[in-house]
């Protein structure tokens, strides 16, 4: 039992430093994923703007260049002349080849002002057939058809399955044709998924990014799937969420098309970028720091144990000198009990009282202490006697800790003289000793109660 009491300050030292340490790391870990989240959303909103920029700008050079195509002389004698000039055919096979092959687009068609498809490289089966109530009314370039019909202005269709390419994906620009300020039809590009400039602009190590069309996303190869197999929901704003991973996504405008980029990072991007050394750092200071701060807090505690904790020889001085004290007749219970009274402000409720009586008491009491210093067990009991006395009076912590020095104050002036050093030594410790074992007895009751 008494092993333990020993070792209790210590084990609470070692608890202490062990919570310290846990919550520093702890904040550490979230500072220093709070830093690289911070970071990789700033990379992120950076590549977003990029890669808007990057693809924007591509769709504006790709309407510069169609609509240049939609003005060339050629195209308008082909529109037309397509029914009768089979040479003009040949020509534009020619020149339409070279186009596709060096921009990478699918096929490049001519469709009159009737939506009647009237020219294609590939000459797949929407040749020949018509836009406005043909079976591919419904297909991206139908709709681009209508747009152009309706706006006689550059149009967009987004990405959709289209049958005459054997149900590939594919996307649309078109630009209007005119002869003379009179609209004659349009010139059309097929974008296959594989257009390098769809390309999603610089790439940060582990994380995913998608382009998110009206019904498809695209990943970085550019393989595709339904939205509606994204398995999860895109916000209409940018936002930046942290769950297991962060999901951060990028509206945009596309011409009359509505289009995002969406970054997925995952668990493995933090780890990766977590700053061990610093939690560490700041893990081994704390350690360092909690442990001066224990060792200063227990040599304080052992301090003031050591100041509460008399010796044989420290009792004996006290007894001599208060058995001396008390052979002269000295009226100190009286003048004790006024200096507590007035100077501690404790009401004893004794005013009826014979005064001399009263000084008796408490002489009677002090000497009982004094008597059993070195019997502990006699020693508690009187002490509790006490503090069951001070409890009645209601008597605080605070008065308590007072009384030692209004003691010494009643004995010197009672002695006309001060304490030898050494003997007031002894009497400071010993009467603290027994103030902060009162103190210790009241709480402890008052817990009980």
């Amino acid at each position: 039992m008494s092993l333990s009491k020993k070792n209790t300050p210590q084990l609470i030292g070692l608890a202490f430093s062990l919570v310290i340490i846990l919550l520093v790391s702890k904040v550490s870990y979230d500072l220093e994923m709070e830093r690289i989240k911070t970071k990789v959303i700033e990379n992120l909103h950076l590549n977003h703007e990029l890669s808007i920029a990057s693809i924007s700008g591509n769709l504006k050079a790709l309407q510069e260049e169609i609509q240049l195509l939609a003005e060339s002389t050629p195209i308008k004698n082909f529109v037309n002349n397509a029914s009768s000039n089979t040479n003009a055919i040949a020509n534009l096979d020619e020149w339409g080849k070279k186009i596709v092959a060096h921009f990478g687009y699918h096929d490049v068609l001519i469709i009159n002002k009737k939506g009647d498809v009237i020219y294609s490289v590939v000459k797949e089966k929407d040749l020949g057939t018509n836009l406005v109530n043909g079976p591919f009314a419904n297909s991206g370039l139908g709709k681009v058809n209508k747009r152009i019909q309706e706006t006689k202005e550059f149009s967009v269709a987004d990405f959709s399955v289209y049958e005459p390419s054997n149900n590939m994906l594919a996307g649309f620009v078109g630009a209007p044709i005119f002869e003379e300020g009179k609209y004659i039809g349009f010139i059309s590009i097929q974008l296959p998924t594989s257009f390098e400039k769809l390309n999603i602009g610089v790439h940060i190590e582990g994380i995913e990014d998608y382009i998110i069309t009206t019904n498809y996303y695209f990943d970085r190869d550019l393989k595709f799937q339904s939205v509606d197999d994204i398995g999860f929901t895109i916000s209409k704003e940018r936002t930046a969420i942290m769950k297991d991973s962060l999901f951060l996504f990028t509206p945009f405008k596309l011409g009359n098309l509505s289009w995002g980029i969406l970054s997925v990072a995952p668990p493995v991007v933090f780890k990766s970028e977590i700053r061990w050394s610093q939690i560490w750092y700041n893990s081994t200071l704390a350690l360092l720091g909690t442990r001066i701060l224990v060792l200063i807090v227990l040599f304080q505690y052992k301090k003031r144990r050591r100041s509460l904790v008399y010796i044989e020889n420290e009792a004996v001085i006290v007894q001599n000198t208060w058995y001396q004290f008390a052979k002269k007749g000295h009226s100190f219970g009286i003048d004790f009990y006024y200096r507590i009274k007035n100077k501690n402000n404790i009401d004893f409720d004794t005013e009826k009282e014979d005064i001399a009586a009263v000084g008796a008491l408490i002489e009677e009491y002090i000497t009982e202490i004094i008597d059993v210093l070195l019997n502990e067990v006699e020693l508690k009991r009187r002490l509790q006697e006490i503090a069951k006395v001070f409890g009645k009076h209601k008597i605080s912590n605070a008065q308590i800790l007072r009384m030692p020095d209004l003691f010494l104050e009643s004995f010197e002036d009672e002695m006309g003289k001060e304490i030898p050093i050494r003997a007031k030594l002894a009497w400071q410790k010993i009467l603290k000793s027994i103030s902060y074992r009162l103190v210790g007895i009241l709480k402890k009751d008052s817990n009980l109660n």
